[in-house]
């Protein structure tokens, strides 16, 4: 049972480093940093979670994997819906695209940052699915604010590209 969850656990990390390293459509990348940085500490918490498991060898309390499994699909629900929104914008870093538009449509007619939601989703659930608490203390710690400074830079950048408009959507949404 354990090989198969770290088997499963490596898979679904193989399936979002991918997302980072596919071939970038046109468009200027500004502060490629925030992206190289939360994919480190999502990485970082994954292998810290699969490695709590390991060392500890403990009991996994199957309701709280059954919730971390929710949480999991959650995120990657939403996940998928936020890329299917943003349609040839989508890319896993901040981008200046030459005919860019706001995009308000599917998640984002409610949150303006619904793909950072859905990550923070995977990872909760990911955590409770292995029953790594420390790995979960991490995610709060770590991984939310530097989504939470990520979201506030893209809004700074998506206020300065389409001004009134950004700002009158900003006061219609919810941040995540």
């Amino acid at each position: 049972m354990l090989i198969f969850i770290v088997v499963i656990s490596l898979v679904f990390l193989y399936e979002r480093l991918k997302i980072f390293f596919s071939p970038e459509k046109n468009g200027e990348i500004v502060h490629k940093w925030l992206t190289v940085l939360p994919l480190s500490t999502y990485t970082f918490i994954i292998l810290f979670a699969i490695f709590e498991l390991i060392l500890t060898k403990k009991y996994i309390n199957p309701l709280l994997s059954i919730l971390g499994i929710a949480f999991i699909i959650s995120g990657t629900i939403l996940r998928r819906k936020s890329i299917r929104a943003l349609g040839d914008q989508q890319s896993a870093h901040i981008k200046i695209f030459p005919k860019q538009r706001l995009i308000k449509n599917g998640p984002y007619k409610i949150m303006r940052h619904p793909y950072l939601l859905s990550v923070v989703c995977e990872l909760v659930g990911f955590c409770l699915l292995l029953n790594s608490f420390f790995s979960l203390v991490l995610v709060f710690l770590i991984q939310i604010p530097i989504l939470i400074v990520r979201g506030f830079f893209e809004e700074k950048f998506l206020c300065s590209r389409f001004g009134i408009e950004y700002n009158h959507y900003r006061n219609n949404s919810l941040f995540l």
